[in-house]
């Protein structure tokens, strides 16, 4: 810190060299003087002709712009998001419930044919297969049409 000098500038930075030993009111600034209300506050553009509700027209000017801009993008991109997220949620639910359908399926044909004899679960597991291998001929057949 850089002690205090006759000007009282303390730990301050001097001025500019361009600005040292000029008159205040020769330095860049407002040449304007600021009405100011007897309560000491710069009235609202009152002696200034459409300055006067210039404040409140920007205020619902941006206002509006800012509502309108939020509608065409974040609306959408909350509504998609949702979307995303419902989709999400189904999917991972159909695919337990696919799982769980198959497990117990499988279960149950184990089961049921065990009741014809022991030995015969095999034929259970050929059930299956068969039903795999008519699902992947199918499909391939669906690959071929393009």
């Amino acid at each position: 810190p850089t002690p205090p000098t006759a000007a009282g500038r303390g730990t301050h930075a001097p001025a500019a060299p361009e600005m040292a030993g000029r008159p205040q009111q020769d330095r860049p600034g407002p040449t304007v003087p600021i009405p100011v209300s007897p309560e000491g506050q710069p009235p609202d553009g009152e002696g200034i002709p459409g300055i006067g509700s210039l404040a409140p027209r920007v205020g619902e000017t941006v206002e509006s712009v800012v509502q309108a801009v939020r509608e065409k993008t974040i609306v959408p991109a909350e509504r998609a998001a949702r979307g995303v997220g419902l989709v999400f949620i189904a999917l991972v639910v159909v695919l337990v419930l696919v799982v769980l359908l198959a497990i117990g399926g499988m279960r149950w044909l184990t089961d049921l044919t065990a009741l014809i004899g022991p030995g015969y679960e095999f034929v259970a597991y050929l059930g299956l297969g068969g039903i795999l291998v008519i699902a992947g001929l199918f499909t391939w057949r669906l690959r071929t049409r393009r």
